[in-house]
């Protein structure tokens, strides 16, 4: 509870700086140039941050595809997921769940897993709002409300071996 307090002071906080530029989230990136590179190369976890606890070691070991036909799939040696992704940007529909996190960011990655009785893996599924992006890193934030706080999730882009 007080890991809480803390955590929702601090976005208190930054929110009354005016906004979040402290995390570099940036406005008007293209969001066809996010589907774009999201969809070129195979990805791994390097942070996620889900329900105010670092879940990124029990992510390590999946690859992430995001195919150019909307499918999401994400395996590790012994397991396979998939699911639906999309990007798009903010102002297409309201997809903050707390108007106070409102214009943060316009541009959308959403992920959607498939019923996975895995609850790391279902905790993707949600509106990601996206922090940055470049060919090899994609940061997301997923603003929920005022006692669930707000969840991070960072993709580097898989070295070919």
């Amino acid at each position: 509870m007080k890991y809480k307090l803390i955590l929702f002071s601090l976005i208190i906080c930054l929110l009354s700086l005016g906004t979040l530029s402290f995390y570099g989230i940036t406005h008007n990136q293209d969001s066809n140039k996010l589907f774009d590179t999201a969809s070129s190369e195979t990805w791994t976890v390097a942070y996620y941050f889900n329900d105010a606890t670092d879940n990124t070691l029990f992510l390590k070991d999946y690859s992430f595809n995001f195919s150019g036909d909307g499918v999401t799939i994400a395996t590790t040696d012994s397991s396979k997921f998939t699911g639906d992704w999309f990007t798009s940007e903010k102002n297409k529909g309201s997809y903050i769940y707390d108007e106070d996190f409102a214009g943060i960011s316009e541009d959308q990655f959403v992920m959607a897993f498939n019923n996975t009785n895995n609850p790391l893996i279902d905790g993707l599924s949600k509106k990601w709002n996206v922090i940055s992006f470049s060919k090899n890193k994609i940061e997301l934030v997923a603003l929920l409300n005022k006692t669930k706080g707000v969840d991070f999730l960072t993709f580097y882009r898989n070295e070919k071996m």
